[in-house]
């Protein structure tokens, strides 16, 4: 298999510890919006290459075309509940910062302004 950009062991390395290790790591993988759907499946290629098998390492079906019915699929929402780590692809990076998501009747992000995970929306 083909690593996409070099040898990135290091930082499969880094990330999946990050993650909770080979044996506990459940990644999403949420292509933003200049990334496309074979890019989120490369990855999850990568991830099993390090170890991670294709049950935890699923590749989110959620875009700007659908983003208002796929933030209330209840498979999507579990999803990301039980993720360890969400691993963004494409577009700006920091525009994560602009994922909303409605729950209980208020508009939520799920990261903080300064990129952190709000654990409280999740658990």
């Amino acid at each position: 298999m083909a690593l996409s950009k070099g040898n990135n062991k290091a930082v499969f390395d880094k990330l999946i510890a990050g993650a909770g290790g080979v044996e506990r790591a459940r990644f999403v993988i949420l292509p933003t919006a200049s990334a496309s759907v074979e890019n989120g499946r490369r990855i999850c290629e990568e991830l099993g290459f390090y170890g991670i098998p294709s049950d935890r390492a699923q590749l989110l079906n959620v875009c700007a075309s659908n983003t208002s019915s796929a933030t209330r699929d209840p498979a999507i929402l579990e999803m990301m509940r039980s993720a360890t780590a969400v691993y963004m692809i494409g577009g700006k990076q920091l525009d994560h910062e602009k994922l909303f998501f409605r729950y209980q009747g208020r508009e939520l992000r799920l990261t903080d302004v300064h990129g952190r995970v709000n654990e409280a929306i999740l658990s």
